[in-house]
């Protein structure tokens, strides 16, 4: 009685290790993107805020209003503070080219 245990041919599994260095620079520049994965999407709402996003405006645009992020909103979005770099405001006069290129 032969008992055969046949021998398979085997086949190589090439496995490609990451560039650290590149991810690390990837996670710093978009480090952010990744706690969106986090988030529960809730299907139904997402498609009903489509039908009233407006590209080119960048806003949402409803009957008698459009809804569009606050400067708080886009400072958390970005994640730059904007006591860095305070919005510009109109006063009354515009800024000379001198105050600008400061």
């Amino acid at each position: 009685m032969e008992t055969g245990y046949g021998i398979w041919k085997l086949h190589p599994i090439s496995i490609r290790t990451p560039y650290l260095l590149s991810l690390r620079q990837w996670g710093r520049r978009y480090g952010n993107l990744l706690s969106l994965l986090k988030i529960e999407v809730q299907p139904n709402a997402l498609f009903a805020l489509t039908q009233y996003y407006d590209p080119p405006l960048r806003c949402f645009t409803f009957r008698d209003f459009q809804l569009a992020p606050t400067l708080e909103e886009y400072e958390r979005i970005i994640s730059m503070p904007l006591a860095k770099s305070p919005p510009y405001l109109f006063k009354g006069q515009y800024p000379s080219l001198v105050h600008n290129a400061l």
